[in-house]
């Protein structure tokens, strides 16, 4: 089934790890699940001139825009002192809402860093973020939704 890019989610956990409170950031916008494979090359004679590449390291990033809005304390202070601070946050992006079964996406420890404001003459204020992984005691993991809860699997 077909699913908008609206209808996506991202959450903040405002409670503990193990005991997930996820609050859904609904004032962002363009908001991108990245998740990419670096490139190693591995060409060797033997290849007869084509150029050969493996994956290596896998980078996950959540990147978008939040409005500017110093009374929304879960999400737009939340990042911002995440990037100020360097805190790290638990963060979960899915393709669809937190209560629909079959979306899937990523619960990470991340980092935010970029905290970028565009001040255009007919535009809100918003910022853009980066939320990258970051050094975490807790589990990173692919996310799906199986009657309309979250299940976490180890990445």
């Amino acid at each position: 089934m077909a699913r908008y890019g609206f209808s996506g989610g991202l959450y903040i956990n405002a409670g503990a790890f193990g005991t997930p409170t996820w609050v859904e950031l609904s004032n962002t916008k363009e908001v991108a699940i990245e998740d990419t494979m670096g490139e190693y090359d591995a060409t060797l004679r033997s290849s007869n001139g084509l150029s050969l590449s493996e994956p290596v390291l896998r980078a996950i990033a959540f990147t978008g825009k939040i409005l500017a809005d110093t009374a929304d304390t879960t999400g737009y202070v939340a990042l911002g002192t995440s990037y100020a601070t360097r805190a790290e946050i638990d963060v979960m992006a899915l393709d669809g809402k937190i209560t629909v079964s079959a979306v899937e996406g990523y619960r990470i420890g991340m980092k935010n860093f970029s905290w970028n404001e565009s001040q255009g003459t007919e535009d809100l204020l918003h910022r853009e973020f980066s939320l990258k992984p970051c050094i975490s005691a807790n589990a990173r993991s692919r996310v799906v939704i199986t009657a309309g809860a979250p299940v976490y699997t180890t990445l």
